[in-house]
């Protein structure tokens, strides 16, 4: 309290005593003492004790320039600030840009533009603390707004801007007569600062401060320090880490927010929300898990760094996107600046088996299998985006399709003018609470399909089909297998390119999808009744040892190897359902569990007919069989490695395939395997006896079409064929006027549908094999 009365009073107008003479009534002189505020100059300007005695005069002046930017001239050194002075003591003067002086004093960022009051003998000397005026009236804003909601935010205030007085500046840089007070705007995200600094009602400038998106692409802390920032608006380059705020915060690879001001870069690390869109508004909004966020006016549609990462956030509002999970990128202020993919997951894409008129509510179902290798059915949604909006059906040529309308219709396997079936398709997707799925159709300029030369080689990144693409770990393959009749049999799906197995094949049917419209990323690949020449990691499971908290685990045969004791732990996995014994390809979790998928492509399974030096003949079809192939003899707890390959031996192959050699990679022998296990019989009770394996079960009601005839009931079940069985197997059924549709798989397997013509509820079927 001392200390602010004593500068009170060096801050206060000195007085002087003055003896003024008069007469009186009586007409005598007499000498009255008057105090009155001492005043000098021409002007006879009020002084105060600091001006007086010290020199010191009471300032008030506008900051143009300091370290962190410069409004006016130039930016100045640390501690220094470039000024225009406006009133002197009592004395006020028009402000003048060009009459700029620097003085020894430090300001903030957020000074720049005010007035500020001082106490100063010389720019060197400026004694006390410096403060912002009582004058300054300032609005902020980061809110979308456009001319109209500026206008009224600001009279709210009591501010205009006006053409020709206003300054306005960007990111703090040098500022210029305003000349579109009428139709400013300012997008989310912005920093929007109107600065009226002498309380006159107008804005004396106005500063917008735009922050980018970008990922640090080089970071390195040798000699000076550099980084280079990639930014939607090309690269950021700072070769000083001197002149980088935040250079230790942040690392290579990091996504940063960035703004450069006064020459400096000034960056940070983007904040993420990690969530599922619930709601969205194209170009205004994401709702993510229940919280709204608005987009960044500065990330308009098609602003992305990397297209192959990143989803402008704009535009990433869809039917596709609803409850799928991402990574949302926030700017600094808390907008959606870009969004991408959740660490270690892949796009979510659905292929089309088939389509059919619902049962009830004019819905459609369709039978899809994602991109995370499951196959079901759903019923189709009807919003706004997705193909079931304006699904309907029509007869052309005799037959009865199920389509809908499409702009891009040549890029289906079949239209009909502008209308299409989405069968043995591929599109985007997203599945609600309901089990309802919607499905988008992939923008043109992502999606190219036809019918011509495909190459591609397991853990190798380029794809040469349609056109060259280059796939990576999350690049999604769709291998779809057809039965004798071409219908489909199975949809195989690998995510990523060191799961996929290699295909090399003339003419045929593929979809390539990528990850940008017009790129080169491969997000999706599609090839129709391709053999592959070369298979996933796989291993012959043979005997459920039991269940624990993470999945079942078994006993195996990986490589040479027996996987069945405490030296060769069981193989656990990730999944609790048991599979049957067999062969799997698999890939590995983070967690070391297998996840098994389905058979190697390239399998077959038969007996030995003719051995000779390294070819056998199975099936009709010769192998080669070399030191680097691996044999086992499959018999439950007394399976080995290790051993040799006989005439006779009963055994199931996996084969790579090498010009038009197929090199065996294992062989398994299965003598010991008197009865095969039941691959898939779909509830039906089955019966093994020797070769002869009976299926019983109930047909379902529901209509299935095969080969262009309808059947109102049918039963669909895949079943193996017995050890040491070999020809085309022989197949008796129950009714005796049912249709029978078999197509032999080449791991030993069949694929049974029976169809009856006049199929009712309950009804029977027994198939013996």
């Amino acid at each position: 309290h001392a200390a602010q009365m004593i500068w009170n009073a060096l801050n206060a107008y000195e007085v002087e005593y003055k003896s003024v003479l008069s007469t009186d009534a009586n007409g005598q002189l007499t000498s009255k003492t008057t105090v009155q505020d001492k005043v000098v100059g021409d002007n006879n300007d009020k002084i105060t004790l600091l001006q007086d005695k010290y020199e010191v005069q009471k300032m008030e002046a506008v900051v143009v320039a300091n370290e962190y930017g410069n409004l006016v001239g130039n930016v100045t050194k640390e501690g220094k600030t470039s000024v225009v002075i406006t009133a002197i003591g009592n004395r006020e003067y028009a402000y003048d840009a060009t009459k700029a002086v620097t003085y020894d004093f430090g300001t903030e960022m957020d000074q720049l533009g005010t007035s500020v009051i001082l106490f100063a003998k010389d720019t060197k000397t400026v004694i006390g603390s410096v403060d912002s005026s009582s004058n300054n009236v300032i609005v902020k804003t980061d809110d979308d707004n456009n001319n109209k909601d500026l206008t009224d935010l600001l009279n709210d205030s009591d501010i205009k801007m006006v053409n020709g007085t206003t300054q306005l500046s960007a990111n703090y840089g040098t500022a210029a007569n305003m000349t579109t007070a009428g139709t400013i705007t300012n997008p989310a995200g912005v920093e929007f600062i109107a600065i009226d600094n002498d309380d006159d009602g107008t804005a004396e400038f106005v500063i917008q401060v735009t922050s980018h998106f970008g990922e640090v692409t080089k970071y390195s802390t040798s000699s000076k320090g550099s980084i280079t920032v990639k930014t939607a608006n090309g690269n950021v380059v700072y070769n000083n880490s001197s002149d980088v705020v935040g250079f230790a915060d942040v690392a290579k690879d990091d996504y940063v927010m960035v703004k450069e001001i006064g020459g400096k870069l000034y960056i940070n690390k983007a904040d993420t929300k990690v969530g599922s869109l619930s709601a969205y508004k194209t170009n205004d909004s994401l709702t993510v898990d229940g919280t709204k966020y608005t987009v960044s006016g500065v990330a308009p549609k098609g602003y992305v760094i990397d297209e192959d990462e990143f989803q402008d956030a704009a535009n990433y509002g869809k039917a596709s996107t609803l409850n799928k999970e991402a990574t949302f990128y926030l700017d600094n202020n808390g907008y959606v600046v870009a969004v991408g993919k959740v660490a270690g997951a892949s796009d979510d894409y659905a292929f089309v088996w088939g389509i059919e008129q619902g049962s009830f509510n004019g819905n459609y179902k369709v039978k899809v299998t994602l991109s995370d290798g499951t196959t079901g059915e759903y019923v189709l949604t009807d919003k706004a985006g997705s193909i079931g909006e304006n699904m309907t059906q029509v007869n052309y040529g005799g037959n009865t399709i199920v389509y809908y309308p499409s702009q891009n219709a040549s890029y289906h396997p079949s239209y009909y003018g502008n209308v299409v079936s989405p069968v043995e398709n591929l599109y985007t997707y997203s599945i609600n609470s309901s089990n309802e799925i919607t499905l988008d159709e992939i923008h043109q300029d992502k999606y190219n399909r036809n019918n011509g030369d495909f190459t591609f080689n397991k853990n190798k990144t380029t794809i040469a089909g349609i056109n060259t693409m280059y796939g990576d770990s999350d690049t999604v393959f769709f291998n779809v297998e057809y039965k004798n009749n071409n219908t489909i049999k199975k949809v195989n799906v690998y995510t990523g390119i060191a799961t996929a197995p290699s295909i090399d094949q003339e003419r045929i049917n593929q979809i390539m999808v990528s990850t940008t419209n017009g790129g080169t990323s491969a997000a999706a690949v599609v090839t129709f009744n391709a053999q592959t020449s070369a298979n996933g990691d796989y291993l012959y499971v043979y005997g459920y040892r039991g269940t624990n908290d993470n999945g079942a685990f078994y006993r195996a045969v990986l490589d040479d190897k027996l996987m069945n004791d405490s030296d060769n732990p069981y193989i656990y996995t990730d999944s609790s359902t048991q599979v049957a014994n067999g062969v799997y390809e698999f890939v590995t979790t983070a967690d070391g569990l297998y996840q098994l998928k389905n058979p190697p492509t390239n399998m077959d399974r038969g007996v030995i007919t003719k051995l000779s030096g390294e070819s056998i003949i199975v099936n009709g079809r010769e192998y080669t069989v070399n030191s680097s192939t691996y044999v086992s003899t499959i018999d439950g707890a007394d399976t080995t490695v290790g051993d040799k390959l006989s005439k006779d031996d009963a055994v199931i192959l996996v084969y790579d395939v090498n010009g038009s050699d197929r090199v065996v990679t294992s062989a398994y022998i299965v003598n010991a395997s008197t009865e095969p296990e039941v691959v898939a019989a779909n509830g039906a009770n089955v019966n093994v006896d020797g070769n002869q394996v009976t299926v019983t079960g109930t047909a379902q009601r529901q209509a299935k079409t095969i080969n262009q005839k309808s059947y109102p009931s049918f039963l669909e079940f895949t079943i193996p064929v017995p050890a040491g069985a070999s020809g085309e197997p022989e197949i008796s059924v129950s009714p005796a006027d049912a249709f029978v549709s078999a197509s032999a798989n080449n791991d030993g397997s069949v694929d049974l549908l029976i169809g009856l013509s006049e199929g009712v509820n309950n009804t029977p079927v027994t198939a013996t094999v």
